[in-house]
């Protein structure tokens, strides 16, 4: 039979044995040996942009962002970066990252960090043409309560869906207030879009009802301009009816003073959907709202 005080220094001795193995397998705080990774040290980069797919003439900021040896991310503020572009003739870069289509492909957008590279595809989409919207259609001296029955009619002559939210109709009066299409608003290849003074009165003389309605300034019987701008404020149609109103007067490319006009309870329609400004495009008969 052992003696308790030799199985206590065995206890004691193995314990100091085992801390000690455990103590050569770690590392202090203090001390990191030569060659192991610290958690701040970069691993490499990544591209990072809110949309990888353009349309041509989008542009996008691209950003570099630092991944690190621990699997977080961090910003490159500071960093010196530089870009390239496998086509530029499909995407452009400036020194700042941003990105420019310029033509419907994919390309490679590469950036650079020290030593470190990132790479990211690009696909730029043909862009829609919405050159070819046109006001097809104005109703402009109804029968009766003429507030409750004029209408702007325009129509898609191309073969792309445009957007055309943010699009307004004014007339020739400077203080009118636009009718603006809202968002999400899409005039598809071939479409007509009506736009009514009144829901009601529309109907109650069509027996339908307009895509929108609501427009607030009153077309004037014995000359008016119609305007339709684009979101940016650049202009996309005008329409000289009766030589026009106020500073939207007919210019002489125009050819009349006078024309295009209607008689009471007929409208203004246009006859060819060519991007030229002039009577000759127009001619009168009854109101068609939806229809050539």
């Amino acid at each position: 039979m052992k003696h308790p005080v030799n199985k206590i220094i065995f206890c004691v001795v193995t314990i100091l044995l085992i801390s000690a193995v455990i103590f050569c397998c770690s590392y202090p705080d203090e001390y990191v040996p030569a060659g192991m990774p610290q958690e701040n040290e970069i691993f490499g980069i990544e591209i990072i942009t809110q949309n990888q797919n353009l349309v041509e003439k989008e542009s996008v900021r691209a950003c570099v962002r630092i991944i690190f040896v621990s699997g977080m991310k961090g910003d490159s503020n500071g960093k010196k970066i530089d870009w390239a572009s496998s086509d530029q003739n499909i995407i452009t870069v400036d020194s700042d990252g941003f990105v420019t289509g310029i033509r419907s492909g994919g390309a490679v957008l590469s950036a650079w960090m020290d030593n470190f590279e990132a790479r990211l595809e690009i696909t730029v989409a043909r862009a829609a043409d919405c050159s070819k919207i046109f006001i097809s259609e104005v109703f402009y001296d109804p029968l009766g309560k003429e507030s409750d029955f004029e209408f702007i009619e325009i129509f898609n002559d191309s073969s792309d869906e445009c957007p055309i939210s943010g699009y307004s109709f004014a007339d020739g009066n400077p203080g009118s207030s636009p009718f603006v299409f809202p968002e999400g608003t899409a005039i598809r290849p071939g479409e007509f879009i009506t736009l009514a003074s009144s829901r009601d009165g529309f109907y109650s003389l069509f027996g339908k009802y307009p895509l929108f309605s609501g427009f607030s300034f009153s077309l004037n019987n014995s000359g008016e301009t119609v305007i339709f701008t684009r979101k940016d404020g650049s202009r996309q149609d005008i329409l000289y009816i009766e030589g026009g109103i106020g500073v939207y007067i007919t210019p002489p490319e125009w050819g009349s003073s006078t024309l295009p006009s209607a008689r009471e309870g007929e409208s203004v329609r246009r006859t060819d959907f060519v991007q030229e400004n002039s009577y000759r495009l127009w001619s009168s008969g009854p109101p068609t709202p939806g229809e050539f």
